[in-house]
């Protein structure tokens, strides 16, 4: 991933941890770059399908960053955007803000991951189902003028 604060080339997704438990360690520099590299990667696929996402993105974070209440709300509220704009399956936890006397938890980790992992499973249905102009599908002949 590139270094910086910004969202730029060469981000790829990586498949989310969706098992955190709270004695597990939470490495921002890995974790949240992932997070955030994915969420980039959403609004990037969901661009090219004509969807229009203003979200604020730092996809690059250091050991030496700080996960402050206003991050993580502006993460919570990147995935809320997304989310807006498609439809997304039934059964997902409520993604909150959270408070300035919070914590972080492994809820909440699995909250951001499995919110990122729905959204690129229904980008990925959205892809397959998307018959573009001048394609013929399986199993359908093109008809020719006479």
């Amino acid at each position: 991933r590139p270094a910086g604060g910004g969202g730029g080339a060469g981000l790829m997704w990586i498949e989310p941890k969706t098992d955190w438990m709270p004695e597990d360690v939470y490495s921002l520099d890995v974790d949240l770059t992932r997070v955030e590299g994915n969420i980039h990667e959403i609004r990037t696929r969901m661009e090219s399908l004509g969807y229009e996402v203003d979200i604020s993105e730092k996809t690059a974070w250091t050991k030496r960053d700080f996960l402050s209440a206003s991050e993580l709300n502006r993460i919570l509220g990147n995935l809320r955007r997304l989310e807006e704009a498609i439809h997304v399956p039934d059964g997902l936890p409520e993604l909150e803000e959270q408070p300035d006397q919070g914590f972080f938890t492994a809820a909440i980790a699995n909250a951001l991951e499995r919110h990122t992992l729905a959204l690129k499973r229904m980008l990925d249905g959205m892809e397959y189902r998307i018959v573009r102009c001048g394609t013929i599908q399986s199993g359908e002949a093109a008809l020719l003028p006479q």
